[in-house]
Order: C-alpha cells, then structure tokens, then sequence
C-alpha cells in the first residue's frame, strides 16, 4: 500500500497512487502496506499495530519494497521512522532496475530497546531518520539493509517528499569599512574594523596586518508557497558599547504575512587575541528556515587572496595550500565538505594560516548551528576563504552531508531563537599547530575573564569512563584465549572471514603472560581458572614458535623487542634487530628518499598526491630502523638510522600524510604518520638528546590531535562512546570504498597514544598523558563487551549508531598502551645515559637515578613474576654489578639469575625477576689501605 500526500489531503488506494503534492507514504501499521514488501534475505516480516516488524535472521538482511513512481525530478528526501534494537549503519538502496552500490545510501541509527510489548506505544517515540536523496529516474524500488546482523527493529512509516530547490544566489560585495564609518575593537594582537552604517560589515586585523573582511551582505533564505525566497538583511543598526562590545542588528521582512527575521551580534573583547562572538536568529513568526548566516568570516579577504599556508577542520579537513573539498582523497561524488554532518567534526574550530599568522572560528556545539568551510571561497565569490556558522544545523540528517543547503526546511518559531556563542581567534604561526594549541589551552566555555593556564589543558575533557586493571585484563585474556581469534597455538591478527590465517605470534605469548600475572600474580589460581588458561596457552604456543621468529612473529601493531627479553636469548635477537635495521635502512635513499612504489595488483595510490614521497610513508621506516639499531647495539646502524632521522626534517612544519598506503591514497592527513613521526623523533632525541628531535616530536604529536574527538558532535546520541575516539585518514579506502571521515578506527588512535605515552616523559607541559590515556579509555569502552568477539578491538566504531564494525583486532594493539597507563606494567623501555653513553633495554620502566661517566643507578619496575633480561649496550668493560630487590625491606645485594658480558659489542645482559634497583660501575675500585 503506498499513500500519496496531496495539497487536499491523504489519498488511499491499493497498488500505486499519486497526488498534486508529490509526497509519497509507506504507512507499516497498515497490514496492507506491508504486503507490498518482501522478505528478501536474511528478515522475517510481519505487521504489528505500531509498524513493520523486522527479525533479522543472518548476517545480511535485507528486504524489499515495490516499484513506484519518483514523486519529483529532482532531489528527494526518505523520512523513516523506526525503532532498532541495534545500532549501527543501515543502507537504502533506491534504484528501481535492482540494487547497485552506486544508487545507495547510508544512515545511522541508534540503539533502542524494544520492549515485549512490542505491539503497544513505545517510550520516547520513534527515532526519525532522514536519507537524502540524489536526482534519480522516473521510478524507484527501495530495498531497506537493517543495521546489525541479529535482533530486531520496526519500522513505523517511509515518507519520501521532493527536495527544495536549492539554487544558490549571487552575493553582494561589501568594501572594507574605511574613514570615519569606522568602530574599532580590539582585543591584543587581533582588531576589528566595523562599518557603523552597515550591520555585521568588519574587517580583520592581526599584528597590524589585514587577516580578511566579514565579506558579503548577508541574505537568509525561508521556503514559502513550496518554494524557497532569498530575503536581503535591512535596517542596519550597529553600536558601540563602552570600549569592550560592538553590538549589530539587521532584519528582513517574511513574505505573505508581516513577520520579520531578525539577526543580532554581539563581539566582546576577551583576552590576548580573542574576540567573543554571540550571535542569535529570531522570528516574529512562525516560518520555514533554509539559510541564515549567523556568522561569516573571510580569511585572506583584502589580504593574502586565495592563497594560504595551511588549513584546518578538524576530523574534516587538514589542508596544505590547495583546495578543500577536493577528490585527493576521497571521490568526486562524496569529496564535498563545505558543511559535514555534525558528527564528523571532532572539535569546533576551523582555522586558515598564511603570512606567519592565522585566524580562526572556535564555537560552542549547537544542534541548529552547522558550521561551513570553504578554501578557497567557492560560494561568495570572494576570492577569498570563508568559515562560517550557519542555519540551520547538520545534526539531523535534513542536509545532504557536505552541501550548504539542506533538502528541507526547517521551522522555526518566535519563542526558540538560534543561539551559538564563538569565537575569533588569531596569532603568530606558520602551521595551524597554535590554534590547535589555543583551542586545547582554553578552560571553561567564558574567556573574558583572564586567560588559561597551559597546564590545565581546560580544552581536553575529562573522560566518563573508568577502567580497573584486572578487569580490562580479564576483558582482553577473553580475545586471546576464547575467541576464533585464537587458532591452536597460532593467533590470528583479526577475525574478517578467511582474510587473516593463524600465524605464530611471540607477542601473544608474552601478553598473555603478562595478563595472567595481573589476574593471579602469586600464582593460585586453579587449572580452570582464567590465569591458569592463560599460562598453559603460552607454554603451549612458545613451544610451537618456529625457530628463528621470535624477534619477528608478532600480529599487534605495536612492536618491540619484548619477546627477546622475556622469551628468549637477547644476543640472538639482538643480531636479528641488526639485519631488521639494515633491511629498513637499506630502504632509504642518501637524502632519506622513500618513494612509494606502486603494488601492479592495486590502483596507484600516489596518483593524487604532487609527490611520490610522504612524511609517514618515511618515517614509518625510520622509526623502525632506529629502534632495530638501538636494540642492535650496533653504533655504526644507529649513526646511520640518526642519519635518516634529521633527513625527515625536511617534512618540517607540514601536513602528517601517507603511512596507510596498502589501501589509502598517500595524499591523504592520516594519524599514523604522526604517530611515526613522534615517535622517530622521541627515539631520537632519547638516544643523541639533540633538542631538536624533541621538538620535531612535540609538533607532530600536536598534528595527531584534530583527529581526535576532544569535543563529540553528538547531541541526539545517549551514553556515547564518543570522547578521544580517533579518525585514522581524512579519506576514503580506494577513495570511493569505505568513507574514514567521522568513522573512528581506534587502533590508528592506539598507536599515536603510545608513542604520545614515550613523549610524555620529556614534555611535562604538553597535554600527551591526558591525551593518551582518553585514547586508551576509549578503546576499552569500544572492545567488545561480551559475546563471541570479547576483548577484541572493532576496526572502526559507528559514532552515530554506537555499534562496532568488523574486522575485530586481536587485543595487542590496546593492552601494550593500557597496561602502561593503568599500571599492569610498561611492556618495554629505551634509556641513554647521556652522562657514560650507555643504553638500557627492559621489558619494563626504568628509572634512571643517578649517573656519571663509568656509574650508573636505575631502577627497573619489572612486573613479570617470569625471569626477564636486562640488556646495556656502550659499556668499554664489564662492569660491576650491584642489584637490590626493590619489593624486600632488607638492604643486601641480591645476585643476577644470570650474568653475561659480550666484549665486541660492550653489552651486558642480566637475568633478573620484579622489581630491581640496579647499579653499574666500570670505575677503577680504590686500593685497600
């Protein structure tokens, strides 16, 4: 049964009718509407009193409407109203001669629990899910993908109604405010020059310098009779208050009735180079809202044009000098991302650099305020860029994602203003690295009063949830041990059907030693006891390793030379660290060249990049050689890596870009290579302590934060899993395959957080703990729960749906940066002597106390109730060993389970167990009286 809306009224017939208003109903709770529909796959249908019920029975459900006419030629929007019992990504298929990827659309849907009572009124309603539609044919069949692959939903109604016509207008020009129809505000370094004729007309100035204009003579558009009318901003008003406000107003007048739209500002000096900006939309009237500019600033306006240095949206965008909204990344058809839906933007600030200063919009999150970025300007005509905060918002799907004008109005009334309090803010930089740091030094959501203090870091939230360390032990012992994960005594690196086979994994074995000592550390537990599971599972696999691959074997992201050290003969790893290092290294050119070499079974990843060289696609090797070499104790293949390591400055100050290049274009800002970047350079500057290396670390581990959620756009989604979730690449897979912008794939933000955790212990003043441990937070909250996959990382999270999306990672990547923070234990440690020259390798913290040229006292926080090895590199002779067990209050000298000294290498290595306070000495002892 399909109803046709009419101007009239509601029209009912059997099979297909059609009305004046081209608005078409599928009513469910009519049994005769859904007779219409198949259960095509994987479903059970039936009818209830409140809709269609859907059981999903399989992992691919799907059913399937009738054909229908098109009620409109041009764009569509499909209202469903429905009620899932799972959240996730659903999928409508619209194309009437069978489905095609191409002629579908994705939406997201919450979680709701649906009661027993299925057949009786719901609580809270129906969650409304809008789906916009492109131009499409005369006729359409939908075929409905529920989110999930078990439970049910019901689906109420699909309405699917003809879209506005969106043409976009021509905009006026405005000159600069000069003369005497000028006021000024200023607030430190950042000035605005206002009209006093024409309300919301500024110009920008930083440091002196023009910075850009407000641009154009605003217009707001409003739907009338069905069609949309541009209305011109009138009866400027524009007054100085005092020295510290401007205040402006404008109106238009609506048509068909006397009602008026009205728009205020008001910009209030802050603190150094910070100007707030409250601005509100009200009606006198009921009306039908398509645009409202709330506010619009144009960097480059009057100054630097349409060039720029950088660009910033964070989650969105992360632009060098070249366009936004390009196909770089993502395809021409989904490359559009002037105005994203909401919960795309992982913070509220865009920013453009050039000239040595940049200027910037920071807001506070409001549902009907969208934000709007376009570099260079495409919309204004401005020639220069524009940021922007618009009406209405992007939050409720009523906006096809990108576009600056929604597909349906929507209504505003006299007695609910649009309200949104920002921010301009400007300064000195040649990155857009200091706004990111603005916005992550702001405390508070008032800054009129005084400015922040760093060490707060006011602008990183606090995060909800809380971890216990033998409870997330427990949660990931359950990925290692009882889950399909598992093969034998192999371990898979996911579980994605037949894409990943059981291999050896020395880094599971150790993991799950170290889990078992935290869940059962004096060793009680009973043969069927989680500890004891754990341990049998270890032996069991150690036994089976191949020889040769524990050095090697591993299926987490996060490596390191911990199965040497807890496993196995330092010395033979150590020689298979030197043949890693000279096998990365040997991949590097004499000037740190790495060019991407394309796969002749994948498209050429390079072609929309302007080079065929990328930061993270370099350091990424980098980072490895120079932890190979270190663990190598071989100087010669350190100086070499070190080499290699100041050849990525040439990447100084620009985009992180190209670490995921096995299916990301390496165009593409990806968190990964600031991940590498960070931790190249944190290795570095622990080896040679050359200041430089620390701060290339400090800024590319800023680079990593606009890809972290620290302010979640998601204001209709309950107990979110939202807060430090991270985007790995602002791109698509293959760029048309999966979209990554607003997807977060925590194991990308698992890596930055532990190069972020190695960071942190020279950088006291960056945010890098509080960071990483909102990071690791959220990765726990997305492991799953329980079920078949328990302890298993997803490979993305659906933010809009909290549901979890295959493939799911083995535990490794989140229990290596987890255990540090909750203190189960540093998984592995790197420290240089500066003082003797000297280099220190645990599988635990160390601790350095005191130090001299031939001494040195450090404490190493072994939590391994196994035998572990210490190794020290650059010793000139065997020196003389004094240990003390750090856990016993008596103050004798403990002996090494074993000691060893390699002359040709000066390393020493020592067998130690817990918690041990060690002391080297290759001094010369003093003659006995």
């Amino acid at each position: 049964m399909i109803t046709l809306l009419s101007l009239g009224g509601v029209l009912h017939g059997g099979g297909l009718a059609y009305g004046q208003a081209g608005e078409v109903e599928f009513d469910f709770r009519r049994p005769e509407t859904v007779s219409d529909w198949t259960a095509t796959h994987d479903v059970q249908l039936s009818p209830t009193k409140v809709g269609l019920r859907v059981e999903i029975t399989g992992n691919d459900p799907y059913f399937t409407g009738p054909v229908f006419q098109s009620p409109s030629a041009g764009r569509l929007m499909v209202r469903i109203r429905l009620l899932s019992e799972t959240g996730g990504s659903g999928q409508l298929f619209y194309d009437a001669d069978g489905p095609r990827e191409e002629h579908s659309v994705k939406f997201s849907v919450p979680a709701r629990v649906i009661i027993p009572a299925i057949f009786g009124p719901q609580p809270g309603g129906m969650t409304e899910v809008f789906v916009p539609l492109p131009e499409v044919g005369p006729k359409l069949r939908f075929r409905i993908d529920p989110p999930g692959t078990s439970g049910e939903c019901v689906i109420e109604s699909i309405t699917v109604l003809s879209g506005l016509d969106t043409t976009w207008p021509a905009w006026e020009r405005i000159p600069r405010p000069i003369g005497d129809d000028l006021a000024t505000l200023s607030s430190g370094t950042l000035e605005l020059r206002f009209s006093k004729s024409k309300s919301g007309v500024f110009e920008i100035l930083v440091d002196g310098h023009p910075m850009g204009t407000s641009g154009v003579l605003p217009q707001v558009a409003v739907e009338h009779a069905g069609q949309v009318v541009w209305l011109g901003l009138e009866d400027h008003q524009v007054e100085l208050v005092g020295e510290h406000t401007v205040r402006t107003s404008s109106t238009a007048k609506l048509p068909g009735g006397g009602g008026v739209l009205k728009l205020q500002q008001q910009f209030i000096r802050a603190w150094d180079g910070l100007i707030e900006v409250e601005a509100a939309l009200s009606t006198t009237t009921d009306c039908q809202l398509v645009y409202a500019p709330l506010l619009l600033v144009f960097p480059g306006d009057g100054a630097f044009g349409d060039q720029k240095g950088q660009a910033l949206f964070p989650g969105v965008e992360y632009l060098e000098n070249e366009p936004s909204s390009s196909d770089a990344d993502v395809d021409a058809a989904r490359a559009l991302r002037r105005v994203p839906a909401a919960h795309k933007i992982t913070f509220p600030l865009m920013v453009v650099q050039a000239d040595g200063r940049y200027l910037g919009v920071t807001w506070d999150s409001e549902p009907r305020v969208a934000a709007l970025f376009d570099t260079p300007d495409r919309l204004y005509g401005t020639k220069s860029h524009v940021l922007g905060l618009i009406a209405p918002g992007a939050a409720d799907g009523r906006r096809a994602d990108g576009h600056e004008l929604p597909g349906l109005s929507t209504r505003m009334a006299p007695d609910k203003p649009i309200q949104v309090s920002a921010r301009l803010i400007s300064g000195r930089g040649n990155t857009v690295i200091p706004a990111v740091r603005r916005y992550v030094d702001q405390r508070g959501e008032q800054y009129t009063q005084s400015p922040p203090l760093n060490r707060e870091w006011g602008g990183l939230p606090k995060y909800g949830g809380v971890a216990n360390t033998e409870e997330t032990a427990l949660l990931l012992s359950a990925g290692w041990l009882d889950s399909s994960l598992r093969d034998g005594t192999k371990f898979r690196h996911a579980i994605a059907g037949d894409a990943f086979r059981g291999q050896p994994a020395a880094d599971a074995i150790w993991m799950m030693r170290q889990l078992a000592d935290i869940i059962d550390p004096k060793r009680k537990s009973t043969s069927d006891a989680k500890a004891h599971r754990l341990r049998k599972a270890a032996d069991e696999s150690l036994a089976a390793l191949p020889p040769g691959l524990l050095h090697h074997a591993a299926v987490g992201h996060i490596r390191s030379p911990n199965a040497t050290l807890l496993l196995g003969d330092p010395v033979e790893g150590m020689q298979q660290a030197r043949e890693v290092a000279i096998s990365q290294l040997a991949q590097l050119g004499p000037e740190g060249t790495l060019e991407y070499v394309r796969n002749p079974d994948r498209p050429d990843f390079a072609r929309t990049h302007w080079s065929k060289e990328a930061n993270g696609l370099a350091a990424q090797v980098v980072a490895r050689a120079l932890q190979e070499a270190a663990f190598s104790g071989d100087q010669a293949l350190i100086d070499q890596a070190i080499t290699q390591l100041r050849h990525l400055d040439k990447y100084t100050n620009t985009v992180p870009r190209g670490a995921q290049t096995w299916e990301i274009p390496l165009h593409t800002p990806d968190i990964l290579a600031s991940s590498h970047l960070v931790k190249a350079y944190t290795l570095g500057y622990e080896l040679t302590r050359d200041r430089k290396f620390l701060e290339q670390a400090k800024y590319w581990a800023w680079t990593g934060v606009p890809f972290v959620y620290l302010k979640p756009q998601l204001p209709h989604v309950e107990n979110q899993v939202a807060p430090y979730a991270t985007i790995a690449v602002l791109g698509a897979t293959h760029w048309d395959s999966v979209l990554w912008i607003g997807l977060p794939v925590q194991w990308c933000g698992l890596v930055y957080a532990d190069a972020l955790q190695h960071l942190s212990r020279y950088d006291h003043a960056g945010p890098w703990s509080r960071l990483s441990e909102g990071i690791v937070l959220s990765g726990i909250e997305q492991t799953y729960p329980r079920g078949p996959h328990q302890g298993l990382l997803p490979d993305s999270f659906n933010l809009l749906g909290q549901s979890r999306n295959p493939a799911d990672i083995n535990p490794g990547t989140l229990q290596v940066p987890a255990m540090r923070m909750l203190g189960g234990g540093v998984s592995y440690d790197v420290r240089r002597v500066p003082e003797s020259g000297w280099t220190i390798h645990a599988p635990a913290e160390i601790s350095l106390d005191e130090a001299s040229a031939t001494r040195a006292m450090f404490v190493v926080h072994g939590w391994s109730v196994e035998p572990y090895s210490l190794v020290v590199h650059g010793l000139k002779s065997q020196p003389r060993v004094e240990l003390r067990n750090c856990d016993s209050s008596e103050e004798e000298n403990m002996k090494p389970l074993e000691e060893r000294f390699v002359p040709a290498t000066g390393t020493l290595i020592l067998k130690l167990s817990g918690r041990v306070d060690v002391t080297l000495d290759t001094s010369v002892p003093e003659k006995a009286p």
